[in-house]
């Protein structure tokens, strides 16, 4: 027994008008945000309880659809009221949707969808179409596993053909956003995210969101993802691949001028710039963009190897999708900074006890992540798949002039061993004879990585 199952009817009736209206009154965003939360885990224990809340339930569809021609504005159960402007009503919904799906799971499905639908392609406001994205996620995730509840299901099951229908505007809100910049919008204000202001945020940030949200649908149900596997890696590829740095524009006075004397050099688009001509589109620069794009990249490459541990047989299937995300994760090992392998860097990680000390930091770093990914992948899809474009590039790392290509390398065999490792064996001599040289590298890194690799 809890508080909730020792209120009155009436108590209840009033707590449920209440939630309501604040959810429809209130100005600040942060509150909303909270409201919104708070009437999904009440509708939650309500229906749990056998006690559903019908009333809220037409309200909130009637939200999803507000400032469509023909619709009508939400009246609140205490009267009539106009609410928020449309798209924070329909972002409000859709949010609702999220948190509590059983509201819309005992609708017609067809008229679900067609809602859904239209939350994903709105094109008043990106927070709209994020909020409707993870009601999709969360209603496709839910009536699933009902259905498997009741019958086996398959790729041939009437509701599943519907859901594969609803997968392509889900994942068409990928190469929109990133291709064609976020639609004006004076819905700033209803940011679900709290601090910056929706229009202030880079494009680089609203996808990593919309990555963040399809990954647990790709680890629970990835069999939704099969007939968009192919167009996933070529969107996603150049995506996941590190920017390239031509370094400063060289000119006849400085033909070889280095990167510390690139602060007066031609960029192009200039800072400041979007290109897209979106009036809402932050435009980050310097440390901001580089961490975002990093976030950005270890998010889409989350979404692939989820894919690739839920149905590897799935995804071997796809032309590539091994060998571009080996590449990835060998890019991304070698990322470490120029201070990590000398100067006041390296001295700092000789001193370091690794018995005392905290490696929360360097637990957490791109690399390591990198290198944990790589670890994945190789248990999921195994030697076959893996060892073949992995030593496609290994051996030039081991051989490079940079320290962090040959640092990669090696921490890359220690990688897949596990994962490849019956595979690995049959070349083990080769192997061993192309890590030995490195004990005596000039980098203290790359020996210390030669003996973690050994």
């Amino acid at each position: 027994m809890t508080l909730y199952d020792r209120l009155s009817n009436t108590t209840l009736l009033t707590l449920e008008r209440m939630l309501v209206y604040i959810l429809e009154k209130e100005a600040s965003a942060k509150v909303r945000k909270d409201a919104v939360e708070t009437v999904a885990d009440v509708a939650n224990e309500a229906m749990a309880r056998g006690r559903p809340w019908h009333a809220l339930q037409a309200h909130a569809f009637q939200m999803a659809q507000a400032g469509a021609a023909g619709s009508s504005q939400p009246t609140s159960p205490s009267g009539p009221s106009v609410g928020p402007q449309p798209a924070v009503q329909r972002e409000n919904a859709f949010r609702l949707f999220a948190g509590s799906p059983n509201l819309i799971l005992d609708l017609q499905p067809e008229s679900v969808m067609a809602m859904l639908m239209r939350g994903l392609e709105d094109s008043e406001s990106i927070a709209v179409r994020h909020s409707a994205l993870k009601a999709c996620v969360a209603y496709l995730d839910a009536t699933i596993e009902g259905l498997k509840g009741t019958a086996a299901i398959g790729s041939m099951h009437p509701q599943i053909a519907q859901f594969q229908q609803l997968m392509v505007p889900m994942l068409d809100t990928l190469p929109t956003l990133w291709q064609h910049g976020i639609p004006s919008t004076s819905t700033a204000s209803s940011s679900s995210e709290g601090g910056k202001a929706s229009g202030e945020k880079s494009l680089t940030v609203y996808l990593t969101h919309f990555l963040s949200e399809l990954t647990p649908l790709a680890s629970t149900h990835a069999s939704l993802f099969a007939p968009h596997l192919k167009s996933l890696l070529g969107f996603l590829t150049p995506i996941m691949m590190p920017p390239v740095d031509c370094g400063p524009t060289p000119t006849v006075g400085k033909p070889f001028p280095s990167s510390a004397e690139s602060n007066g050099s031609f960029t192009f688009p200039p800072p400041g710039s979007s290109g897209s001509g979106d009036a809402d589109v932050h435009v980050e620069s310097g440390d901001n963009a580089s961490e975002e794009r990093s976030t950005l990249r270890l998010t889409a490459l989350e979404l692939m190897v989820s894919l690739s541990e839920a149905r590897p047989a799935m995804v071997k299937k796809v032309s590539g999708w091994a060998e571009v995300l080996v590449r990835v994760c060998l890019e991304g090992m070698a990322e470490h900074s120029e201070a990590d392998g000398e100067g006041e860097g390296l001295a700092e990680w000789l001193k370091d006890d690794p018995s005392t000390s905290d490696d929360t930091a360097e637990m957490e770093s791109a690399p390591t992540l990198y290198e944990q990914t790589l670890d994945r992948l190789s248990i999921a899809l195994g030697g076959r798949a893996v060892l073949p474009p992995a030593f496609q590039y290994i051996p030039g790392l081991l051989a490079g002039y940079d320290w962090k290509g040959r640092h990669a390398g090696l921490l890359a065999i220690a990688a897949i061993a596990e994962g490849t490792g019956k595979v690995m064996v049959k070349e083990l001599e080769k192997i061993v004879d192309m890590v030995c040289p490195l004990f005596s590298d000039v980098n203290p890194r790359v020996r210390h990585a030669a003996c973690q690799c050994v």
